[in-house]
């Protein structure tokens, strides 16, 4: 029902098809079709926060987490402000989805979701080379100068 629900507004708004949008921001997880278009923006900010949140340890790791700390030195100070950039960004998809949560207007709402869609495939992109460097931190191999101390 959601689907059927969704293809109406996207002939009405001409948003991207259901299945693209399933396929980038979960549409399936979806359970009321009341308020749809609100709804889907919710899955885009979730998905945005998430991948946002994953590389903003780049640039702000928390003290207190090995993995940040040990993560963060991989990345140089061209590096981090590449990643700054991309958070900026993100950042202000975000608050573009705040602002539109509070205007509550459709047409709005559907032009938003459009905006997002074309920009989310560079956004994903640049955040998955860093994603990526962030996992090949952990096969690196080691300058043998770690000092691993109670973390608890």
């Amino acid at each position: 029902m959601i689907k059927e629900t969704y293809e109406t507004l996207c002939k009405e708004h001409k948003l991207p098809s259901y299945e693209e949008m399933d396929q980038e921001f979960d549409l399936c997880s979806i359970e009321e079709e009341h308020h749809l278009l609100r709804s889907v923006k919710k899955r885009m900010d979730d998905r945005v926060h998430y991948v946002g949140s994953l590389v903003e340890t780049i640039i702000r790791p928390n003290p207190e987490s090995y993995s940040d700390m040990y993560e963060c030195r991989y990345f140089s100070d061209a590096d981090k402000k590449k990643v700054y950039e991309l958070l900026r960004e993100m950042h202000h998809i975000l608050r573009s989805l705040d602002e539109s949560n509070v205007l509550c207007n459709e047409k709005r709402d559907a032009q938003l979701i459009n905006e997002i869609f074309a920009a989310w495939p560079a956004l994903k992109k640049e955040a998955l080379s860093f994603i990526g460097r962030l996992k090949d931190a952990w096969r690196a191999q080691s300058n043998g100068k770690e000092h691993i101390s109670y973390l608890g």
